[in-house]
């Protein structure tokens, strides 16, 4: 059986959790967090991701009682998930907002699926890799513009991780549940990373402003303002969008320190926008 086990870190932008802890229900009520459809939606995939990444823990130690814990816990994402996107097959994951860096376990286990299949020998197994908490959101997030879960699959592989759990088919089970780290489609298009590091430090501005910090919130939003300068010169699809949003946060950052009543919504409703563009831009480089 592969044993494509990891151990998540959580990201310095949340409260650390330990891997192989039970995930919490989900919520968006904690501080300092974007506050829109879309971010709910991105949190539910991480969290998703991350039931899934537990499962596999646990399925290795052949304990069927978490596995199912965690597989439910799956399962539960996915139908808020099918619930809000009646016609969207494949759901993004914005990894600025992510609680854990699912990506590592999910990269780590999309390789070992391609070395076995060009026929590398030891490949189906794969050891406990740990990351410490450090930014690495900023490093990870560099390598792809558009990360997505194709949430029909998911399902499907799921509920077959579940039957093979419960009939005590670890090997089946431990199959179906790679199968839902390989539903997640990256892709990385080079006009959009601009883009993308413009989310981040908007993300990381909402966070200081929120802890009281308008200094590094300022700084934060100097270097989104500047990554949406970058995209707008590289004369990218929405260039005139990005140049508005641009002199929006440069106006706004100028009296930061004494006008930030609304900053939290401001901050909210850039992100939407940007995100916007991104999506829209990997949606047709799929085409």
């Amino acid at each position: 059986m592969a044993k494509a086990l990891f151990t998540l870190a959580v990201v310095t932008l949340v409260i650390s959790t330990q891997a192989q802890t039970k995930p919490s229900s989900h919520s968006n009520q904690s501080t300092g967090k974007v506050q829109s459809a879309q971010a709910l939606r991105s949190e539910e995939v991480g969290d998703l991701l991350n039931a899934t990444n537990e499962a596999r823990i646990a399925v290795e130690s052949r304990n069927n009682q978490d596995a199912l814990f965690h597989v439910d816990h799956a399962l539960q994402n996915v139908a808020r998930l099918e619930n809000d996107n009646k016609n969207a097959r494949f759901v993004p994951l914005y990894q600025e907002l992510d609680r854990y860096t699912v990506l590592a376990p999910i990269m780590t286990e999309k390789n070992r699926t391609s070395n076995t299949s060009t026929g590398s020998q030891g490949a189906s197994t794969t050891k406990k890799t740990t990351q410490t908490p450090n930014p690495a959101i900023q490093q990870v997030a560099g390598q792809f513009t558009s990360v997505g879960l194709d949430i029909q699959a998911a399902k499907e592989h799921l509920d077959s991780a579940k039957l093979a759990i419960q009939q005590k088919d670890f090997t089946k089970a431990d199959e179906a549940l790679a199968a839902v780290q390989n539903g997640v489609v990256v892709t990385s298009v080079a006009s959009d990373l601009p883009l993308v590091r413009a989310r981040e430090n908007m993300v990381l501005a909402r966070e200081a402003v929120n802890r009281g910090n308008f200094k590094e919130a300022h700084a934060a939003l100097t270097a989104a303002s500047q990554a949406l300068g970058n995209y707008a010169s590289n004369q990218g699809v929405h260039s005139a969008d990005a140049r508005s949003v641009k002199s929006e946060i440069d106006k706004f950052n100028q009296s930061i320190d004494q006008n930030h009543a609304d900053a939290d919504s401001k901050i909210d409703s850039w992100w939407g926008r940007v995100v916007d563009w991104t999506t829209t831009s990997t949606e047709q480089s799929r085409r």
